[in-house]
């Protein structure tokens, strides 16, 4: 069930609450999160049965502590998943600058994010799978944990998560804050029929752009500032030297380009413009697949369209030069050394509705050539600064030629293309790169002098 339409069940059941009765929000909340403590439950195992969930880790789901909390300040970030998790890098980056002895807990709610987190981060931070919006599961994170300070990303808005940290007096924060047309059109009815204002608990939101910066106002935000987007100051994404050998001898003298961050729906379409493009030359096709636990559906498509395949897992194994038409990349964490090798890049994510688009600064950052659907909106708030760097297209045959012509053109276009960084930095409207970095270092420095520590 998607998060939409759960979304919508729990505002139907609101409604119905607040017409029959006169119970107060805070406690239809608790009520709605037992009613779904067995659902939860059932949930988990599911994911688990599917290998979505870590079977080992699985009860940090319901606010067990799977390590000790370290004494000492402490700073809750909850980052969904792997865009969110990759946003914030650059912030615990700053945060640690500011105080380095500060412990940092990351949480996340998918496997794919804790992999990265793992990959980009290690031990400098604790990482734990969110506790569900289960009154109790949420008491015992928080009261374990016991956050001086807790961070959010993005959209996440818990009501039993935000009410207890106000309930306990720890100060809340939205970083990146933005929604949907959808959630806001719901945020709005809340408002109107239950005089809910959901961020009115966050003792400052951060929002990117002046009309998300009125919605938070009129949603309840008392202190609401308009900050770079925190993927504006993302590090450039780190590159295995060895991985970006396999991949380049994998590749060997052939015609390649990825599609990155793909998703169901999408990687049909990337079949039928690789078919398109084998006509005219010897072509890779590189699939990166959003989640891992796809790629298999991903395999048998190749075959029932008629194309070969190989996994990345196998071509790094055995370092062999790649035969196959499609190349699946089956791991997370390496996305670097493909960037690195391949100049040719299609962001996806973007070419249905539904999904919101992923990260094309990332490959902007190596010098490639790069291209996003249509469907962008994650990103609407990016675009603009590197708009004269990255193509929007909007149908298969666009993709086909976008595709043929940076292949065609890529040696004349690399050297060009290879100061997109330094583009990125520079051409910005009124600020560049470095000062939008060291405005989130001031913003970090004040609110950390803030807190104080609770042990």
């Amino acid at each position: 069930m998607g998060s939409g339409v759960v979304l919508t069940a729990i505002l139907v059941i609101l409604v119905a609450a607040l017409l029959c009765t006169r119970v107060r929000p805070k406690i239809i909340f608790r009520a709605i999160g037992i009613i779904g403590w067995p659902i939860a439950v059932v949930y988990t195992r599911v994911r688990v049965w599917r290998r979505l969930e870590d079977k080992v880790r699985r009860f940090e789901r319901f606010g067990h502590a799977s390590v000790s909390r370290p004494p000492g300040k402490l700073v809750w970030i909850h980052a969904v998943s792997v865009g969110e998790a990759l946003s914030v890098i650059p912030f615990i980056s700053k945060l640690r600058g500011v105080e380095s002895d500060v412990n940092i807990l990351l949480t996340t709610t998918t496997l794919t994010s804790a992999k990265v987190v793992e990959e980009r981060l290690g031990d400098s931070v604790i990482h734990q799978f969110a506790p569900f919006d289960v009154p109790l599961w949420v008491r015992r994170f928080i009261d374990c944990w016991n956050p001086s300070i807790a961070f959010f990303v993005e959209s996440e808005l818990w009501p039993n998560t935000l009410c207890y940290l106000k309930e306990c007096k720890i100060p809340t924060y939205l970083l990146n804050a933005r929604c949907s047309k959808r959630s806001l059109e719901q945020f709005y009815m809340a408002k109107r029929l239950l005089r809910l204002t959901p961020f009115c608990t966050f003792q400052e939101v951060y929002v990117s752009s002046p009309p998300m910066l009125t919605h938070v106002k009129n949603l309840g935000a008392n202190n609401a500032f308009i900050m770079p987007s925190l993927k504006m100051i993302s590090e450039k994404l780190p590159v295995s030297r060895e991985g970006a050998t396999t991949v380049r001898q994998a590749v060997g003298m052939r015609k390649v380009w990825i599609a990155v961050s793909t998703h169901a729906g999408e990687e049909l379409t990337i079949l039928k413009i690789h078919k398109q493009l084998k006509e005219t030359m010897d072509i890779i096709t590189v699939i990166v697949v959003r989640h891992p636990s796809r790629v298999n559906e991903v395999v048998k498509l190749c075959y029932n369209n008629g194309l070969t395949c190989v996994l990345h897992s196998s071509v790094s194994r055995y370092q062999r030069r790649v035969g196959e038409e499609i190349y699946i990349v089956d791991r997370v964490g390496c996305l670097g050394a493909f960037f690195e090798s391949i100049g040719t890049v299609l962001v996806c994510g973007s070419l249905i509705p539904g999904v919101g688009g992923h990260n094309f600064l990332e490959p902007l950052q190596f010098g490639c050539d790069v291209a996003t659907g249509k469907y962008f909106a994650n990103f609407a708030d990016v675009y603009p600064y590197v708009e004269h760097a990255c193509s929007v297209v909007t149908s298969p045959r666009e993709i086909y030629e976008f595709v043929a012509r940076s292949i065609s053109k890529r040696s004349a276009r690399r050297s060009e293309i290879s100061r997109t960084h330094s583009v990125i930095s520079s051409s910005t409207p009124c600020t560049q790169i470095d000062n939008f970095s060291n405005e989130w270092e001031n913003v970090i420095r004040s609110i950390m002098s803030q807190i104080k520590i609770r042990n």
